[in-house]
This record gives C-alpha cells, structure tokens and sequence, in this order.
C-alpha cells in the first residue's frame, strides 16, 4: 500500500478508535458505566494488537512526519500502549509521548548534538511509577525507528542511539525493539522504496548495540567466547 494510503488508513482507525473511547469516557462521568462500553474498547484494542503490523506503520511514519501530520498515529500508538486510560491518564500521556516526539525530531535536524535535548528525552525514558508517565518502551520505539528512517546520516543516528540507550540504561531493551522492527520488515511491513538502505541500517545498528551490550557484560562475553 502506497504511504499516503496508509496515512489515511490510520488516521481514520486513530479517528475511530478516539470516538469509541471518547464515549466510554463519557459513560463514566454521567454514572452509566457499562461493562459492555469498556468490553468493546478492550475488543478494539486486541484486534488492534492482532493487527500489530498497523502500529508498526504508524511509528514508521511519525518517524519522518511533519508536525501537524503526526497526531493521529501518535494518538494511535500511545492507546496501543496504554488501552485502559484508567484515572483519565491518556490525555497526559499522549503530551508525554508529543514532547518525546518533538525531541527526538529536534535531535535528529541538530548538529552537533543537543545536550540538554538528550537529557529530556533519557528523563521521559527513565521507569516511573507515575500514571501520566508513557510507556518507556514507547519513546524507545518511536527512537528506533528514527534512527532507521528518518534521513539522518548513519553516524550520526548511531551516535544519538548509542547516547540515549547508554544514558537510559535500555540497551537491551533496544535491541529488542530493533530485532522486532527488522522482523516486522521482513515480513513486508516497511514503507520505504529502498529497502537495502533500510536493512543495511538496521544490521550496523544491530551491531553497535552488539559491541554495547558486550561492553556492558564482559563477563557473560567471555563466558560465551570459552565455551566455543
């Protein structure tokens, strides 16, 4: 499907999925809470996850979209990670997500790096308690597929991956979530027309994060190394 078929596709399924979720809320502040309202965003949000492959095309496209286009998928992937709004969190969750966003876009146009840019998004990264606070494998997400997509030179992403997985202490998480990007492409769920650049990408950054975990575990390396 052509990248603006899927910007439309999921702009109306965003758009839909807020409708459903705007009336169960709706149905929770007159008293009428029904287990039937709360049933139907559940089934929503499973056919949602059934069709995972949509959300990983949404992240793909926040990754090279422009401000004002970025709303609906984002809205889109923070209900993928937060299906419950339980205490009304979402709204503040979905500015959480934005202003991760908005860093990660701002990181990705600088040279040289910004510091206090990179700073802000370890801190949205870092594990809180706090309800309001997004799903840290979220920003990690929409991180990775900046790194993969958006035209930014190989260094340069691998240098501002390296920084923020380091400082955040997610490396192996991060590994996880580009492992899991490069199954999803291989199962034909990339939009982009040079799919070479795309792979060649992904195994360099496979690699750095390879080097980074090895780093971080010099015993587990050498444990492994001796065995063979």
């Amino acid at each position: 499907m052509p990248q603006e078929a899927w910007r439309h596709h999921l702009n109306w399924l965003s758009c839909s999925l807020q409708r459903l979720t705007e009336e169960e809320e709706e149905g929770d502040e007159d008293g009428s809470r029904s287990t039937r309202g709360h049933l139907r965003v559940f089934e929503a949000w499973f056919l949602l996850i059934q069709c995972a492959h949509w959300v990983q095309v949404a992240v793909q496209l926040l990754a090279t979209s422009q401000p004002e286009d970025c709303g609906p998928p984002l809205w889109l992937l923070t209900f993928y990670h937060h299906p419950t709004n339980r205490g009304h969190h979402r709204a503040s969750q979905l500015v959480h997500a934005k202003e991760a966003w908005d860093h990660l876009r701002s990181l990705f146009l600088a040279h040289p790096l910004p510091v206090d840019r990179v700073q802000s998004l370890v801190t949205l990264l870092s594990p809180k308690p706090q309800p309001t606070s997004p799903s840290p494998l979220l920003i990690l997400s929409l991180l990775v597929n900046f790194c993969v997509f958006f035209q930014q030179s190989l260094s340069g992403s691998t240098e501002i991956l390296q920084t923020v997985v380091n400082r955040s202490g997610l490396v192996n998480e991060a590994v996880c979530v580009l492992s899991s990007l490069e199954l999803r492409l291989n199962e034909d769920s990339c939009l982009s027309s040079d799919t070479n650049r795309v792979h060649l990408r992904i195994k360099a950054l496979q690699n750095t994060l390879t080097h980074m975990c090895a780093a971080l575990n010099p015993a587990n390396t050498h444990t492994h190394t001796h065995k063979h």
